[in-house]
């Protein structure tokens, strides 16, 4: 029976290690084939509401599915910020005393959740660069100032409360621990095997064990089995739940006579919420109306309600020319002053998890209206090279003439721009992109 019951800790452990060197490996400019980050709850839900696809859709249900089986595996071995969670907590362990008391379901994770959500389908995806695990860990990776405050504030978090942000902020964490509350499998305390030693709970992450009861709060628990691998008196398992719910039962909240201002708290929470959101997309907006927006972004309202700023299209363009979100730009731009964008490529729409970056065939792509190529004709020198130069066959000249752009085919890639020799030619960027597959 303990050979088993290693076992699964051993297949957990092997899955976490893999999926994390994995996402090392994408953050490195390595392996953006593999759609490692497209297993993501998040991205893949965004996706579904953005760019609609039938694998995004198995996808996200195969997650929920999973969940439902087996509780929160995904904060097992798939979420990138809870493997580093995991990685402090041990690193700290010999150092810090942690605080293993048992951590009730707080009420307010609910309440954020609720924001959150709300938020996403009202087509704003703000809230999620601060709260939203896979979002802050590649944002972090970036170097993003925000995230990396945000990820120094939850390794002191873990320091002080173990994985308190997954179990009681995290809005993924919320959805999956509710689904988790009725899953298949549970961790069960046997009450006739446990001598409530404590290893259990000196070893649980999440704080979600009741030693005193003889409870597992499977809500909060993220299925790291290092419970059920150290207990030596095989007391606690991972199987089945057939147990009758009697002294297991969970209150999801007490209802009191608070219940009716609490209500009305989280409403007014929840339009204060979207007015400042509504507020930031505005003024993002603003600052974006003049960039060049990677091919794929549709409109500069839509990019910026949807890009999650994680920088995997920065990271694996072969131009280097998507360049991140900055304090002069407040969007993920192109920068075409030192390189144009490939006519044969369209990596960046196929490795952007969320759909901020629609999917574009290389087709598509080709005739995907970025931006338009201006000629100042006043110095030009008339030497032709943009001509020879143009892939789309957009720029023209006569003899004896300044050469003129025919707006309909110009694609605005900005290769005429670089071969310039006098660097009379700019692109201009253009609030909403189009697509053309007649030209």
């Amino acid at each position: 029976m303990k050979k088993k019951i290693l076992h699964i800790q051993t297949i957990r452990n092997v899955l976490a290690i893999s999926f994390l060197l994995l996402f090392i490996l994408s953050l490195t400019n390595n392996f953006y084939k593999i759609p490692i980050f497209n297993f993501q709850f998040f991205s893949t839900l965004e996706r579904i509401l953005i760019d609609f696809s039938y694998i995004a859709l198995g996808t996200f249900l195969t997650l929920l599915l999973l969940t439902f089986l087996f509780g929160r595996i995904y904060c097992s071995f798939l979420c990138p910020l809870g493997l580093l969670q995991e990685i402090i907590f041990y690193l700290a362990k010999p150092f810090c005393k942690f605080n293993k008391t048992f951590e009730k379901n707080k009420i307010y994770k609910y309440l954020i959740a609720s924001v959150f959500y709300g938020a996403l389908f009202g087509s704003s995806v703000f809230l999620a660069k601060y709260l939203e695990p896979y979002t802050i860990f590649v944002s972090a990776s970036s170097l993003t100032k925000t995230s990396l405050i945000i990820v120094s504030a939850i390794i002191l978090l873990v320091i002080l409360r173990s994985r308190f942000f997954c179990t009681n902020i995290c809005p993924v964490g919320t959805i999956l621990g509710l689904i988790s509350r009725y899953s298949i499998f549970k961790i069960n305390i046997d009450k006739s095997k446990c001598v409530k030693c404590g290893m259990c709970v000196k070893n649980c992450q999440s704080n979600s064990i009741d030693i005193e009861n003889g409870i597992v709060q499977n809500e909060t628990c993220v299925k790291c089995f290092k419970c059920v691998g150290t207990c030596k008196l095989n007391a606690i398992n991972y199987k089945k739940d057939n147990i009758k719910k009697d002294t297991q039962k969970e209150k999801l909240f007490d209802i009191t006579k608070r219940r009716f201002i609490f209500d009305a708290i989280c409403l007014g929470t929840f339009f204060v919420t979207f007015k400042r959101i509504s507020y930031k997309v505005k003024n993002e907006i603003g600052r974006i109306k003049n960039i060049i927006l990677p091919p794929g972004a549709r409109s500069n309202k839509e990019f910026v309600s949807n890009c999650l700023n994680c920088n995997l299209c920065t990271k694996n363009c072969p131009q280097n020319i998507i360049k991140p979100k900055d304090e002069t730009f407040g969007a993920v731009h192109l920068d075409l002053s030192e390189n144009f964008c490939k006519f044969d490529c369209n990596i960046c729409s196929h490795v952007c998890p969320t759909g901020a970056l629609k999917r574009l065939t290389l087709k598509e792509k080709q005739n995907t209206k970025i931006g338009k190529a201006f000629i100042n004709t006043s110095e030009c020198i008339q030497c032709g090279l943009c001509v020879e130069t143009c892939p789309k066959n957009a720029i023209t000249k006569l003899d004896g003439e300044a050469p003129t752009v025919d707006g309909n085919k110009c694609i605005g890639c900005g290769k005429c721009a670089l071969e310039c020799p006098v660097k009379t030619i700019f692109i201009n960027g253009i609030e909403e992109q189009e697509t053309d597959l007649k030209n």
